[in-house]
């Protein structure tokens, strides 16, 4: 398993990160179909009679060595899930912007979780700084098997990031690339506005 995961941080390294508005289209749209086909989900969040989350059931470990579950997304009724790498500067680029999102929407039931693409261990030095650096001072997340087979084998690119609710359904797009404040203060206010209406995809 450790082979396919460096297999998938080396074939992630290789497709770079930070592409073009219609690229990233693209992969958004590709990625959308991959998971739809594999049935991770479908277009309700549910299959059968049963809601199906889109990291499923997971245990890894925080930056910081704690362990995690699934359960993170309880703490909130909107988690913002963004993927990205210590190689990656347009990831790097938006951790201020997703920093002071996460303080300015913590009262409003949004949360903001880091899950870190190319450190399966805790305590890394170069995400540690990264993270210090960018005031990104969310909880973050390590590679695990779990991740990996529920949900990270189907990246293309990084940063991806994806809105699931308090039992990690999706919820709204999944959205491929770096974006500014403006931008992603937008798609926060969409996806809290869906969540509230009861209109959940």
């Amino acid at each position: 398993m450790k082979k396919q995961m460096m297999l998938f941080l080396t074939a992630i390294l290789l497709a770079g990160c930070g592409q073009t508005d219609t690229q990233n289209n693209d992969s958004q749209s590709q990625m959308a179909d991959a998971m739809q086909e594999n049935t991770v989900f479908d277009e309700t969040g549910t299959q059968g009679d049963l809601p199906v989350t889109v990291f499923g059931e997971f245990t890894s470990y925080t930056q910081s060595g704690e362990e995690i579950t699934q359960s993170v997304f309880e703490n909130a009724d909107i988690t913002m899930v963004n993927i990205w790498g210590t190689f990656c500067n347009p990831c790097i680029e938006e951790m201020p912007y997703l920093g002071e999102i996460a303080k300015e929407y913590e009262q409003k039931g949004l949360q903001v979780v880091g899950i870190i693409s190319d450190v399966m261990e805790p305590n890394d030095p170069t995400a540690e700084e990264i993270i210090r650096l960018t005031g990104a001072d969310y909880t973050h997340i390590v590679l695990s098997e779990t991740l990996y087979n529920n949900f990270l084998y189907q990246l293309q690119s990084i940063p991806t990031t994806i809105f699931v609710d308090k039992n990690g359904n999706w919820v709204g797009d999944i959205f491929v690339g770096a974006r500014d404040k403006e931008q992603w203060t937008a798609i926060v206010e969409d996806v809290l506005k869906e969540v509230q209406n009861g209109e959940q995809k």
